[in-house]
């Protein structure tokens, strides 16, 4: 079969999906990915654009201000991906697929347009979460049906009733004590795997033995303006006798934090899986694919949301109790130090609930399991 995985450009929605797509091109399946740059020719499959060169988050922001001027919060956010990123993406994909028609569309649950263009083609579309779905994927995926209206003209069978009957399953790689709600569609559960590409060799002082705690600190590869939250929870690190970590993303500037001692180590980008296994605790902002990157390896973590997402994220992960959460003016460097010590001091109770999760994700059907489960939904 001939399968298309296709993502938001952004390393946070397109790395979750890889792992899938290298299992479905091992079982002898064509295999490309639809997403833009900086990932375009520098995948393991073939690659080309699902979006123009100008779309970008800033631009998507822009755009949805000026179509929905009245929108704030939560309603902006699902303006900007059920209407603005949803019609620009479906309309590139509609191009390209109506020449070269894929077998099956695997994308990423933040990627809704690929969802709109498969289904007015009438193409079997998967949705492979990035995140919990609720609250934010239900009101995106129902609004992108009226957002997207104009589209199903094109359609013989018009719009489904509901979001829902965008996808005809949701692969899930949330382990069954994190999840909150999920959609109607076929719901797959996936184990969670790393991914990166490259051979991003790992910083020399981590092959060293460990002589104490060793922290990761890292607020992921999107900006949010957080440099001062950064340098507070560095700040606070550097009151625990601990080795640091700093990762500040591939397009961020490690100088912008100021002068570090000698126990603090700034990198841009980090093979995660490689390292994840030799440290004893993640801070981080709390997108999808670090939370489960610490979980997998079982490792406690503090978060600290900075927008998007990372909110609901974050509150899930103190609800199961592996991890804590700082927000807004209660950030300070004392508020980070209390909290790492406590979760790095044997027997804390995060760090034994992170592990139980880390069994749990352990026991999810491995990529190449949930292969065979694309193959029945494509049929003979």
């Amino acid at each position: 079969m001939d399968v298309v995985f296709t993502s938001i450009p952004a390393y946070g929605h397109l790395y979750p999906l890889m792992p899938l797509a290298e299992a479905t091109a091992e079982a002898g399946h064509r295999v490309s990915v639809a997403t833009g740059r900086p990932f375009l020719d520098a995948l393991p499959s073939p690659t080309y654009r699902c979006v123009p060169d100008h779309v970008s988050i800033s631009w998507a922001e822009q755009e949805t201000a000026r179509r929905h001027p009245e929108l704030r919060g939560r309603d902006f956010g699902v303006a900007m991906f059920g209407d603005v990123t949803a019609n620009v993406t479906a309309e590139t994909l509609l191009d390209r697929w109506r020449d070269d028609r894929p077998d099956l569309v695997v994308l990423d649950s933040g990627h809704v347009g690929a969802a709109v263009a498969a289904h007015v083609l009438g193409i079997p579309a998967v949705a492979l979460a990035v995140g919990l779905w609720g609250p934010f994927g239900p009101l995106t995926y129902d609004a992108a049906v009226g957002y997207c209206a104009a589209l199903w003209q094109q359609s013989a069978g018009g719009p489904p009733e509901s979001g829902d009957g965008l996808v005809a399953a949701f692969v899930d790689p949330l382990p069954p004590s994190l999840r909150l709600a999920a959609p109607s569609a076929r719901h797959v559960p996936l184990q969670s795997v790393g991914w990166s590409h490259g051979d991003a060799p790992l910083p020399g002082w981590l092959t060293e033995p460990a002589t104490r705690p060793r922290v990761l600190l890292t607020l992921g590869t999107v900006a949010y303006g957080a440099v001062g939250a950064m340098r507070t929870a560095l700040d606070g690190l550097l009151q625990l006798d601990v080795d640091v970590l700093v990762v500040v993303g591939p397009d961020g500037d490690p100088a912008a934090l100021g002068a570090v001692p000698p126990h603090v180590h700034l990198e841009r980008f980090v093979p995660q899986e490689r390292v994840l296994p030799l440290l004893d605790l993640v801070v981080h902002h709390g997108g999808t694919g670090n939370l489960l990157g610490a979980l997998r390896h079982g490792l406690p973590a503090l978060v600290l949301p900075q927008g998007a997402d990372q909110f609901v994220n974050a509150a899930r992960l103190v609800e199961v109790g592996a991890g804590r959460s700082i927000e807004g003016d209660a950030l300070t460097a004392d508020a980070v130090a209390e909290a790492v010590a406590a979760m790095l001091a044997p027997g804390s109770s995060e760090g034994r609930r992170a592990g139980e999760l880390a069994s749990e994700i352990a026991t999810m059907p491995a990529p190449p399991e949930v292969v065979r489960v694309l193959e029945e939904i494509v049929g003979p």
